[in-house]
């Protein structure tokens, strides 16, 4: 039980992963290319992060569920953008995770930081790196809603 435990939170922390970083990747298919975006959580990769903020760091519980519906709505709202600024969107946080953009980088270590504990299956671990990984998550939204209001205004 306790490596499915593992392995769920793993993959938990890796889908979130691609989710925090919110770029479009290619897709290849015999001859075309097809570009998607994972443009936020599943709501089993909520539920993963919020049990473990449950069993883990309990007094967070709340800040999740808020960064969750933050990261929902700002989602919407890509969603709601012109052809032309959702492009704009994908382009300019592409470009932050390739080239290496101060903020992205901290939150890209932080997810390593918490796949890693996760992985161990340390107690102590988890518990430090939770809410390193909130704070992490909150900043993220911050990007999104900064690079959202950006790629309105094109």
């Amino acid at each position: 039980m306790r490596k499915l435990i593992i392995v769920t939170l793993t993959l938990a922390a890796a889908t979130l992963f691609g989710a925090g970083t919110a770029v479009a990747q290619p897709e290849k298919h015999h001859h075309h290319h097809r570009h998607h975006a994972v443009l936020g959580p599943s709501v089993h990769q909520e539920m993963y992060m919020q049990l473990l903020a449950d069993r883990y760091a309990p007094e967070t519980s709340g800040e999740w569920r808020k960064v969750f519906e933050e990261r929902k709505r700002l989602m919407e709202a890509v969603k709601g953008l012109d052809g032309a600024g959702r492009d704009s969107f994908r382009q300019e946080m592409k470009r932050k995770f390739h080239e290496g953009d101060e903020k992205m980088q901290d939150h890209m270590d932080t997810v390593k930081q918490f796949s890693r504990a996760v992985e161990s299956g340390d107690e102590k671990q988890i518990k430090e790196v939770l809410p390193k990984m909130l704070a992490a998550e909150k900043q993220f939204n911050k990007m999104l809603a900064e690079t959202l209001k950006k790629a309105g205004k094109k």
